[in-house]
């Protein structure tokens, strides 16, 4: 069985797929090949796991911002290498337009994805001729996609929890004195107040402990800058995905909001407390092992923020 996932984007909407993955490589065995689809930023993530045998890189994002003459030459190489081989599933696993216009339509191979009432946009299902399956919105984003891979490929849903299939760089390794404070998110209502960071920040200090600020844009490091400059912490140089991965798998722990690295951190096993400030954690939260959440955080002081960080690191069976 040759399968085809197409999750394109963002970092968390990658991560939460990872899971589904290790389900379909273990419960299937030498029986099933699979191919991913992703952002060409987000490749490395795929790469990464051990049960998927090819990436088919696609740019949405820079064609984007490019002249339609510009890109048509890339967009025709990748439909040429998604079209070089036939599959027995397209499993759509973010129930978008474009995953399903570029993806699920553009692929050789019966189209699979979440029912209209639960799809994130439900006109994207019509493009699901192999099958369209209702998974209720309530759950978490990381079940709902388990389950769609389980009914897709027809095996029993394993009740173990979630195992994003990386390879845990961190065994046996003596973590430093590190804790990334991951303070962006593209959506303004997810923030955090930077006065909270900074008192975060001198709290973790005073621990013997130091807070680092990664950025990706120019707001997010001239907020890092701010954060820093009021004795919260040191500003990282930007990172690509790559050195940001092996920083944290060095780091004792992160603090971060609803937002991809947070996600990135609990994949990689790192002792992560989310701080979910306007978005429900049952649904979209970082899970794991070494992962704890706090809703509503705006209304949570630093203090009981850094004490709920403390007991997560005091955790006898963390890894």
């Amino acid at each position: 069985m040759r399968v085809l996932v197409v999750k394109f984007s963002s970092l968390g909407d990658v991560i939460h797929a990872l899971p589904a993955v290790t389900d379909a490589g273990r419960m299937l065995k030498e029986t099933i090949t699979i191919d991913w689809a992703i952002e060409e930023q987000y490749r490395l993530l795929a790469d990464w796991h051990p049960a998927v045998e090819r990436t088919i890189p696609i740019a949405l994002r820079r064609w984007r911002r490019m002249l339609l003459s510009d890109s048509l030459p890339a967009l025709r190489t990748y439909l040429q290498e998604l079209r070089s081989c036939t599959y027995d599933a397209v499993i759509d696993a973010q129930g978008l337009v474009k995953s399903s216009v570029f993806g699920v339509a553009a692929a050789r191979g019966p189209g699979h994805g979440f029912s209209s009432r639960c799809a994130r946009e439900p006109v994207a299902s019509f493009f699901y001729g192999g099958g369209r399956h209702f998974i209720s919105t309530g759950l978490h984003m990381i079940e709902r996609i388990r389950r769609l891979f389980a009914m897709t490929l027809g095996y029993q849903l394993p009740e173990n929890t979630p195992d994003y299939g990386l390879p845990n760089q961190r065994t046996g390794q003596t973590a430093d004195n590190t804790v990334l404070l991951l303070h962006a998110t593209a959506q303004q209502r997810k923030l955090l107040a930077e006065e909270k960071w900074i008192t975060i920040g001198k709290m973790l200090l005073s621990r013997g402990l130091q807070p680092e600020l990664p950025w990706g844009s120019e707001v997010e490091r001239q907020r890092a800058e701010r954060i820093a400059a009021a004795g919260g912490g040191r500003v990282l140089a930007r990172l690509p995905l790559e050195e940001m991965a092996a920083k944290m798998t060095a780091a004792t722990g992160a603090i971060g909001l609803d937002t991809g690295l947070t996600h990135l951190a609990a994949a990689l096993q790192l002792p992560c407390l989310g701080l979910y400030v306007a978005t429900d954690p049952k649904r979209t939260g970082n899970l794991g092992s070494n992962c704890k959440q706090l809703e509503n955080a705006g209304a949570i002081d630093a203090q009981q923020i850094v004490a709920t960080f403390d007991s997560l690191l005091a955790k006898p069976d963390r890894q």
